[in-house]
């Protein structure tokens, strides 16, 4: 992965949730979000350690997040 942008569908990824991620990454990366079509386009800079790692531990911090969501849901 050689890009610190990262685009997320939105069916897959809601604003709320990514919203909740970059929040609590913002600590560790300066995150921005922009609205792209189906997908919403996150870019990561400023990152206190490698941007490859970052993004990679973003990506499975939400998958944790949509998981609780989705225990709490009922899904």
């Amino acid at each position: 992965m050689k890009s610190n942008i990262q685009f997320y569908h939105k069916t897959l990824y809601p604003l709320p949730v990514l919203l909740t991620a970059i929040e609590g990454y913002r600590r560790i990366a300066e995150i921005s979000l922009s609205d792209d079509g189906d997908y919403f386009r996150c870019s990561f800079t400023n990152c206190v350690v490698d941007p490859v790692r970052v993004v990679c531990e973003f990506h499975n911090y939400l998958i944790e997040l949509l998981n609780s969501q989705g225990a709490d849901s009922g899904l």
